[in-house]
């Protein structure tokens, strides 16, 4: 991964993870890392899922006239022998970016079928609209969801199935169309929503799991490791960069003559903490020696000059680590050193 990427993952990172797509060679990296772990053709979740279908179905026949029912189970078997022969034809590309197209068109037949089967409850019953086709974006958009971007585009899909189905079949009338479409839209948003979520989290796991990589590819050995953080010691001795408040690790790093890279893995492999802790501890130790002072203009300065001289911003940030270095507020250690 080279520096471009490595600056990409880390912009990203501190962003939040909102956006919807990577960079091209990042988005790349992202699906193949998907489908290479995730079984997009799967017979075992297709099954699992039809099973359940299956109890669903059973609500709407019980509700149709025998020959009805008959029409209904005739779809529903085309459909499932034609999701049977895509899956099969498909199972080569389970690992491979085709899968999220096979997987979808899988799903899109049962959802047809099952949009003709509610239609078909609806003239033959008069029962409202529709649990079947319902039940199939639910089992889409939780047992098998896709990449966001994939799952939003195939339930636009599904979405525009069930309004053809509904204008060509139903005999509903549009106003009746258009109230069970807004009856709906709920749940389409908050599954979709969950989708999203879903794939974000993979997204934020993904960037964080290459930074991993790269960082364990390049670690420094023990020598080099050693050796940046004498330069780094007697960097901060000989010229106490750390009462600089705005002082970062790349103004550091460019000081001692090596990449912030580098400078981050030594101080967190050879010392045990990061770049933050480090310099807080040399602030700490700073405001710790003058308060000790018994004399001069130190033993009468306030806290929040003693702070900001050390290179805090502020005088909360100095309360809360002073306290976790030293176990003391500021006032509790003062009060002990003029004891």
């Amino acid at each position: 991964m080279g520096e471009v990427i490595t600056q990409q993952v880390q912009g990203l990172l501190d962003s939040g993870i909102k956006m919807l797509r990577f960079p091209a060679p990042l988005e790349q990296e992202y699906i193949n890392g998907y489908v290479a772990s995730e079984h997009i053709v799967s017979i075992k979740r297709y099954t699992f899922g039809f099973l359940i279908f299956l109890l669903f179905s059973f609500l709407d026949y019980s509700l149709l006239p025998l020959h009805q029912a008959a029409v209904a189970w005739t779809v529903l078997a085309v459909a499932v022998l034609l999701a049977a022969v895509i899956t099969v034809s498909g199972l080569r590309y389970r690992h491979a970016k085709a899968g999220f197209f096979i997987g979808g068109s899988v799903v899109l037949t049962i959802f047809t079928a099952q949009v003709a089967i509610d239609c078909i409850g609806r003239v033959s019953a008069g029962n409202r609209m529709p649990l079947g086709s319902l039940f199939v974006i639910v089992y889409f958009c939780t047992i098998m969801s896709l990449p966001f971007l994939y799952s939003a585009c195939i339930v636009l899909i599904m979405l525009i199935i069930q309004v053809m189905g509904m204008f060509l079949l139903s005999g509903l009338y549009p106003w009746e169309i258009l109230n069970t479409l807004l009856f709906y839209k709920m749940i389409h948003v908050m599954l979709l929503a969950s989708v999203y979520w879903k794939d974000t989290a993979r997204r934020k796991i993904f960037l964080l799991n290459m930074l991993r990589q790269k960082y364990e590819k390049s670690r420094l050995d023990e020598s080099e490791a050693g050796r940046i953080t004498d330069l780094l010691e007697a960097y901060m001795s000989r010229e106490s960069p750390w009462l600089q408040s705005e002082l970062s690790i790349a103004d550091v790093a460019r000081e001692i003559g090596v990449s912030r890279h580098q400078l981050t893995q030594a101080i967190n492999e050879r010392l045990g903490m990061n770049f933050n802790a480090y310099i807080n501890g040399y602030r700490i130790r700073h405001v710790v020696g003058e308060m000790e002072k018994r004399s001069g203009d130190s033993s009468r300065r306030t806290f929040l000059e003693l702070a900001l001289n050390a290179g805090f911003n502020s005088k909360s940030s100095f309360n809360r680590i002073f306290r976790d270095v030293t176990g003391m507020s500021p006032s509790q250690y003062r009060k002990k050193c003029r004891l």
